[in-house]
């Protein structure tokens, strides 16, 4: 949560508490979003097949494995 929080607090200029609450927003949307039309569980691991903490890699370098992984699937 702390580096969405600061990723959108330096993207979007939003206070710590805006940004909280627009990540909390969202991803309840997303997963009220996923859970109505998959059989899935947002979230559950099990229904990626491939997850990539942008955090530790960076944006540039998680788009650049997944058009990498795009090549070959």
């Amino acid at each position: 949560m702390d580096e969405k929080v600061k990723r959108i607090e330096e993207i979007y200029k939003e206070s710590e508490s805006a940004a909280k609450k627009t990540i909390i927003q969202i991803d309840k949307h997303r997963a009220n979003h996923y859970n109505t039309f998959t059989e899935n569980i947002w979230g559950d691991r099990k229904n990626y097949d491939m997850m990539i903490n942008s955090s530790t890699v960076g944006i540039e370098k998680a788009a650049e494995w997944i058009i990498e992984l795009s090549k070959h699937s």
